[in-house]
């Protein structure tokens, strides 16, 4: 009997599958009008999550990420084909030729509210998860207009939807492993009861993956 495929597995097939497309969209932009006397297919909504599989048990990377987060399905495939420039060779080029413009070899806004289905101008503002999480960099230099300016994907992003989800580098020379003996575990009454509190504030929180941050002090590193 075959193992079922493990999340990592099933979570790289689901990432190539969204880039295939990814790709065949921007090979096929713009796209040819349709005659009045046929009607367009209906088009997947999410290049992202439109590849899940049927016996999947677990949500791809993209999906948990869009879900913690809030990303619309238009803000998803705005993050994919910025990730799509560390993930594929091919989409430098197909960017710059659906953009018409050898020196476009980039992702920008202008490409995406052009390139996917029901876009959404409100996912440029600062306050759109996009920019707020800083899921993308934008590369806007002098008077150059927002929606032209080079768009890159986040690098612990990237990573992250591969299915490495490993400490961000710029927080790693800022916080180290705690050495914990399970014999000293106890903690004195008061200390036990802000202990409850914290973890039932997480647990509260847990369904949005955003967990609120508990600073300790002390002079005991220990407790």
């Amino acid at each position: 009997m075959t193992a079922p495929p493990s999340w990592q597995e099933q979570n790289t097939r689901q990432l190539g599958a969204a880039l295939a497309e990814l790709r065949q969209r921007l090979e096929n932009f713009p796209r040819p009008t349709v005659p009045e006397n046929e009607t367009p297919a209906k088009r997947v909504e999410t290049i992202a999550s439109s590849h899940d599989e049927p016996t999947a048990k677990e949500p791809s990377a993209m999906e948990r990420l869009g879900e913690r987060l809030g990303l619309s399905p238009f803000e998803r495939n705005v993050l994919l084909l910025c990730a799509a420039m560390e993930l594929d060779t091919r989409i430098a080029v197909l960017c710059a030729r659906a953009q018409d413009d050898p020196q476009k070899n980039f992702p920008t806004f202008a490409l995406a509210l052009a390139l996917f289905d029901e876009p959404s101008w409100d996912a440029l503002s600062p306050e759109r998860q996009l920019r707020f999480w800083r899921l993308i960099e934008i590369s806007q230099p002098g008077a150059q207009p927002l929606t032209a300016s080079a768009l890159r994907a986040d690098e612990r992003i990237v990573n992250y939807l591969k299915g490495l989800n490993q400490l961000d580098e710029r927080l790693a020379s800022l916080v180290s492993p705690v050495e914990f003996s399970t014999d000293a575990a106890e903690l004195a009454a008061s200390q036990q009861q802000l202990v409850q509190i914290i973890l039932r504030r997480w647990r509260q929180s847990a369904e949005t993956g955003l967990l609120p941050v508990a600073q300790l002090v002390g002079a005991d590193p220990q407790s």
